[in-house]
């Protein structure tokens, strides 16, 4: 199946000056040759233009962060990324991600699976930095922390899959506001993405202002029957330039042997078989 490889977001900003884009893509192709699209904003021409190698460049009005952090430019970014690109397969990043080396072979993978809280039919792959652990949030305030957070910084998965977390900011934001119209507290952009994605198309529903009430179990099933984790550097060897200092392995993520025990006790046998 032919490939896609998005790189979403701003190239350089106040707050990241450097345009790490530029190596990245150079180091990408010298062993991809699939297509490679980037999804930024109006402004950033001057830092586009000067990358080589790039099928596609989607340039979107900037909206702004949104209700929460930047929800808005990490949904926007995301969907008109995917909707851009080609490919069966896609794997949409940051544009400060680098690929250190070719990570498809890691969606082979067992397909078993059951329909709690379920919304992709193949699982998605994604890296355990910034992926939390429901069996590491213990109190009320960690499980708010916690809960369905999966980590933003790359998703690689089959299309069909991949589109279903497109389109979904308008939906998002109505979930993440009382009924005042206040900002609910407490919630990460990553969560509130995967709980609209699940609840979207759904296989259960999430109640979003009591999610933090639900059980460990049920917290794990979320991830185990959408996403497969993998260690982000050591094993998928993606490196974040703007996070290099950042450990792969924070108390509060999950790493790939936790995952697996969870897979393998959930449906008694091996994400790789």
């Amino acid at each position: 199946m032919n490939r896609s490889i998005i790189f979403r977001g701003s190239i350089c900003s106040d707050r990241y000056k450097e345009n790490n884009l530029i190596h990245i893509v150079s180091e990408l192709r010298k062993w991809y040759n699939g297509e490679i699209v980037i999804s930024t904003w109006f402004g950033q021409e001057e830092y586009a233009s000067g990358i080589d190698g790039v099928d596609k460049i989607v340039y979107t009005q900037d909206p702004g962060s949104g209700l929460i952090a930047h929800n808005r430019r990490q949904h926007v970014s995301f969907t008109e990324g995917v909707k851009a690109s080609s490919g069966e397969v896609l794997f949409v990043t940051r544009t400060d991600c680098l690929l250190t080396k070719d990570p498809f072979y890691l969606m082979q993978s067992n397909p078993v699976k059951d329909d709690l809280f379920r919304f992709a039919d193949s699982r998605i792959v994604v890296g355990n930095m910034m992926t939390f652990s429901p069996s590491k949030c213990i109190s009320v305030q960690e499980r708010w922390d916690g809960y369905f957070r999966i980590g933003d910084w790359f998703h690689m998965g089959l299309r069909n899959d991949i589109l279903k977390m497109t389109d979904l900011l308008e939906v998002s934001e109505k979930i993440n506001q009382t009924k005042n119209g206040n900002q609910t507290p407490n919630r990460s952009v990553e969560q509130l993405w995967i709980m609209t994605a699940i609840n979207n198309h759904k296989h259960g529903s999430i109640d979003t202002e009591q999610y933090q009430n639900i059980s460990h179990d049920d917290a794990w099933a979320a991830i185990l029957n959408n996403f497969r984790v993998v260690n982000t550097r050591s094993t998928a060897g993606i490196h974040n330039l703007n996070w290099i200092q950042q450990s792969e392995f924070h108390p509060l993520y999950m790493d790939e042997t936790e995952y697996e025990s969870h897979f393998t006790a959930r449906y008694g046998t091996t994400i790789k078989e």
